[in-house]
This record gives C-alpha cells, sequence and structure tokens, in this order.
C-alpha cells in the first residue's frame, strides 16, 4: 500500500474536481470527428503553408446537413496571415462552403446516422498563431506548434475543443535538411525526388486538438529506452546534442514510473521530448515541450 503525500493528494483532487465555468462554444453531438489526416506542404521560401486535411466524421442521427470546423480566415486586421480554403471535397464531389468570421461551414448531403463520411479541404496561408514560423537560439529556421487552449485552428481545421477527442496523423513535405517529429508512431520517412522528404507520424489514440503536435527543425534524436514496450524519445537541436541528451536520459523514466504507479498506465504510443520553443511564444515565457500524445 502506498500513502499519499499532501502534495500528490491535492494534485488528485485538483484533476478529479468538476469545477463549474461558463463554455459558449457552439457543440453539436450528434456529430463526431473520428479522424483527422493533415498533410501540410512547409517551405525554406516563405511562411506560407499549403495544407490538405481530410476528416472522417461520425453521425449520431440523420439529418444533418452541415458541418461546422474552426479555421481562422484571412483578413485585412491579420495582415495577409490566415488561411484561404481552395476546396472542400467529400466521395470525389466538390461541396459549397462558407469560410467568415473563423468558421468554416460546409453543405453536406442529409447524412444517416451511423454512417461515416470523409471530407476532404484544401486550403493555404501563412498561420498568425498555433505553427511558430521562427528561427531557432541558433539561427536556424524552424516550425513548432503551440496549439494550447485552442490556437490549433489558426492553421489546422478543426473542432477546436477537447469535447471531440480524435485520432490524428501529419504527413509532412519539407526540405530535406529537417528532421519532423508528432504524435504517435512513424510511418513513413522517404525522400522525394524534388530535394524534399516526406515523414508520416500516425496517433492511434484518441486526443484533444490542443495536443496535436508537431515539430520540424534541424534535430539530433536519441532513442532513450522503452516504457512498457514504448518509446522514449529525446530531440534536441543538434547544437544541443551532448547536454541535451544526457539531461533527458534518466528523470524521463523515473517521470513516467511515478505517475503509472500513482495514477494509472501511460496510454499513449510514445514519449518524446524536444527542446524549448525558438522563441518565448506566449506572453514572452518560454516552456520546456514534450510531445506525450496524450493528457
Amino acid at each position: 500500500m502506498r500513502i499519499l503525500t499532501p502534495a500528490l493528494a491535492l494534485l488528485l483532487c485538483l484533476l478529479t474536481s468538476n469545477t463549474t465555468h461558463a463554455d459558449n462554444y457552439p457543440k453539436n453531438l450528434a456529430i463526431d470527428v473520428q479522424h483527422y489526416k493533415f498533410k501540410l506542404w512547409l517551405s525554406d521560401a516563405n511562411d506560407s503553408i499549403h495544407a490538405e486535411t481530410t476528416v472522417v466524421i461520425n453521425f449520431k442521427k440523420a439529418g444533418i446537413q452541415q458541418l461546422r470546423f474552426d479555421l481562422t480566415n484571412a483578413t485585412s486586421e491579420l495582415q495577409g496571415k490566415g488561411m484561404i480554403v481552395t476546396s472542400v471535397m467529400s466521395e470525389g464531389k466538390a461541396l459549397s462552403f462558407t469560410h467568415r468570421a473563423n468558421e468554416l461551414l460546409i453543405a453536406i448531403p442529409s447524412s444517416s446516422k451511423g454512417q461515416p463520411l470523409l471530407v476532404t479541404i484544401k486550403y493555404k496561408g501563412i498561420p498568425d498563431a498555433g505553427l511558430a514560423i521562427k528561427k531557432s537560439r541558433y539561427n536556424d529556421r524552424s516550425f513548432f506548434s503551440d496549439n494550447w487552449p485552442n490556437l490549433g485552428h489558426h492553421w489546422l481545421p478543426l473542432v477546436d475543443h477537447p469535447y471531440d477527442k480524435a485520432t490524428c496523423e501529419f504527413i509532412v513535405i519539407a526540405p530535406a535538411h529537417y528532421s519532423v517529429v508528432s504524435n504517435g508512431l512513424l510511418q513513413e520517412e522517404s525522400q522525394l525526388m524534388n530535394g524534399d522528404k516526406l515523414t508520416h507520424w500516425k496517433q492511434s489514440v484518441p486526443i484533444a486538438p490542443w495536443l496535436f503536435v508537431l515539430g520540424v527543425a534541424d534535430f539530433a534524436v536519441q532513442y532513450v529506452d522503452d516504457f512498457g514496450g514504448k518509446s522514449i524519445q529525446t530531440w534536441v537541436y543538434r547544437q544541443d546534442r551532448d547536454a541535451g541528451f544526457y539531461d533527458f536520459q534518466t528523470p524521463t523514466k523515473e517521470v513516467l514510473t511515478f505517475f503509472s504507479d500513482y495514477i494509472g498506465p501511460f496510454a499513449y504510443e510514445k514519449l518524446a521530448n524536444i527542446p524549448p520553443r525558438p522563441l518565448c511564444i506566449v506572453k514572452n515565457r518560454c516552456r520546456e515541450n514534450a510531445i506525450r500524445d496524450g493528457k
């Protein structure tokens, strides 16, 4: 039997407390997003991203004729930033849509209960937030997501609220000198004929949208250990290889063991530690960021 310390007992109370607060998000409990497949083209020429997102939706009732996603649209206030949707398709057919006030509304054929629908959204633009395209402290270009708490829709079409968890995958086409890390397990890493590299990560455990994570930089990578058959990895800037690998070799597994003993098993497919973000993105505070593939 383990005795909880006062600090740990307080943590557990906070994690399990039912805090009441206003939530005005327009939830639609009749629609359940099952999976997001994000395909992104990144470039060193400029900060514009080209993207294609395929969403798998399940309907909990019949008769639904519209889908709603959060996606920041380009406006004059954003000074050229924001996303522009170029097409929406389903089963090879174009769907009509409107994209304004940071909402993407898509007209669909009347839904059937339990019948899944795949919708593919093509868009482009310069992210205003959510994906930071910046120079690292070593003056190297990098791309880091920063979706907390609801900034993912600045660069991804989402139901950007934790009530609708989903699995996800990222397929990133970027110049070959970059390494790419994201949620889940590595599916493919291929050199393309034009000098780019395709990297494909896939997450098979449903998670909230703010946990959809992407890091693209000149990384050094160490496969530190495993925990219950799940990989522990360290991704650091190549210039930080020696010190960075040393810092994460021991404490990461100790932390996983502690929380697994006191709270519950680690449910996700890997744990990858990555360095502080390239700039202090949120209120000038740099934070250590771990891709945990879950809570």
